[in-house]
C-alpha cells in the first residue's frame, strides 16, 4: 500500500543536511523544493521544521497535484511536468536508486496524463510560454525576439512563437540550438557573441543558474539606451540579471510574471475545480488498488 509514502515540501530556500540520496526523490524548482520517500527517510534531509508533511494518501494526491499545475502559482501551468519528468530521468540514472519510488513515479505520471488531457489541456494559454507571447505581442511593433537558451522552456517558447515573430536562438549547447533551429527555422546568435544580444530589443531569457551573472548591469543599461521601444522577459530560475537598485521597467522577472498569472488564473477555476476532483479520486483509487510489496524494515535496506 501506498500508507508509507512520505512527502515534505519546502521552499526553495530551504536548507539541507546533505544532498538527497537515491532512498528519495528530490526536485528544486523556482517555487519549492521536494522529498519524495517512504517511512522515516524523508525527514533526515531538511534542517529546520518549517516545511509541510504530507503521508499516504495526502502524499499522493499532493503530489498528482503538484504535477497537474494545481499547486503553482501559475495555475494549471505545464512547465513543471518538464521538471518532474527531467528531475526523474537524472533519478532513474542512479545506482542507487529506490524501485518503490520509481513505481510511485510511473503512477503518477499515468495518472497526471489522464487528468491535463481531460480536464487542463485547454487553459495553456496562460503558461510562461503563453504569457510571454501576450507581452511581445502587446509591445513587439518588428516581431523579432531573441530568446536565450535551449531547454524545454526554449523548445516552447520557440513553438508558441514560431507563427508571429522572428526568432533568434543564443545558447550554449550547439547541438539542441541547431535542432532547435532546423525545427522552427529560426536564426542563430553564438554563444559566444551572447553580449550582441544587447542590439535587440524584445529578449527572453530561460536560462537559471545559481550565483551566475550573464546579463550584467553594463549589458542592461546599453540594452536600455540602445532600444527606446523593449522588453525583457526574464524567466530564469535562479535569475541570472544582475539586481540593480532602480528597474528598468520593461524588464519582467520571472517573479512578475508570476504575479500577474496569479491574477488572472481565476478565469481558470472551473476547469481546475474539475481537476482537483477528478485528483481527489484518482487518489483514492490509486490508494485502495496499488500494492507496494516491500519488507519490513526495507527503508533502511541499500538500493542498487
Amino acid at each position: 500500500m501506498l500508507r508509507g509514502l512520505k512527502v515534505i515540501n519546502l521552499s526553495p530556500n530551504g536548507d539541507l543536511h546533505s544532498n538527497p540520496s537515491g532512498e528519495v526523490f528530490y526536485l528544486k524548482t523556482c517555487q519549492r523544493q521536494l522529498i519524495v520517500g517512504f517511512n522515516t527517510t524523508p525527514h533526515r534531509y531538511p534542517i529546520c521544521s518549517s516545511h509541510q508533511l504530507f503521508e499516504g494518501q495526502k502524499a499522493y494526491m499532493f503530489l498528482l497535484e503538484t504535477i497537474c499545475g494545481l499547486k503553482s502559482r501559475m495555475l494549471g501551468e505545464s512547465e513543471i511536468v518538464a521538471q518532474f519528468k527531467d528531475a526523474f530521468t537524472s533519478y532513474l540514472a542512479r545506482e542507487d536508486k529506490n524501485p518503490y519510488v520509481i513505481q510511485v513515479f510511473e503512477k503518477l505520471f499515468k495518472d497526471a496524463k489522464e487528468i491535463r488531457t481531460k480536464y487542463l489541456a485547454k487553459i495553456g494559454q496562460l503558461s510562461y510560454a503563453g504569457l510571454t507571447k501576450k507581452f511581445l505581442l502587446d509591445e513587439s511593433k518588428d516581431r523579432e525576439v531573441l530568446i536565450y537558451g535551449s531547454g524545454q522552456l526554449a523548445y516552447d517558447l520557440c513553438k508558441v512563437l514560431n507563427r508571429k515573430f522572428k526568432i533568434t536562438l543564443c545558447a550554449r549547447n550547439n547541438e539542441k540550438v541547431q535542432s532547435l533551429s532546423d525545427t522552427f527555422g529560426l536564426q542563430i546568435l553564438a554563444w559566444d557573441k551572447k553580449d550582441e544580444g544587447v542590439n535587440h530589443p524584445f529578449i527572453v531569457n530561460t536560462i537559471g543558474a545559481e550565483k551566475t551573472i550573464l546579463f550584467d548591469k553594463d549589458f542592461l543599461n546599453s540594452w536600455s539606451q540602445i532600444n527606446v521601444t523593449r522588453r525583457f522577459i526574464d524567466l530564469g530560475s535562479p535569475s541570472v540579471l544582475e539586481v540593480q537598485k532602480k528597474q528598468d521597467t520593461q524588464i519582467i522577472l520571472l517573479e512578475n510574471l508570476l504575479s500577474i498569472a496569479e491574477k488572472l488564473s481565476q478565469e481558470k477555476e472551473e476547469k481546475v475545480s474539475q481537476a482537483a476532483l477528478a485528483i481527489e479520486e484518482k487518489t483514492v483509487h490509486r490508494f485502495s488498488s496499488f500494492n507496494l510489496n516491500f519488507p519490513f524494515g526495507w527503508e533502511e535496506l541499500s538500493f542498487a
